[in-house]
């Protein structure tokens, strides 16, 4: 006999639950792209927090402005949040 898991795992890090009221038109378009990125809304709402961040903090150092770079600083930004939680990215 051999098992399975299935589901998602589990998250590593602590997570608050915070539901919030969204535009409908809004909430279906990040639906549409969590689809398309292979995300859940909830994930997907997370990764469009962290590509504002890392907009914001590049503004100022005039750093390429580019869709790439902008994704790099939001995974850089994720480690250190992870980071500074105790958890290794």
């Amino acid at each position: 006999m051999t098992s399975n898991t299935v589901g998602r795992p589990k998250r590593s890090r602590p997570t608050a639950r915070k539901n919030y009221v969204l535009d409908s038109s809004i909430a279906e378009l990040i639906a549409k792209q969590a689809d398309i990125d292979g995300r859940t809304e909830g994930s997907q709402v997370e990764y469009l927090a962290l590509v504002y961040e890392a907009i914001k903090q590049m503004t100022p150092d005039d750093e390429p402005f580019t869709f790439a770079a902008i994704v790099a600083k939001a995974g850089a930004i994720k480690a250190e949040l992870m980071k500074g939680e105790g958890v290794e990215a």
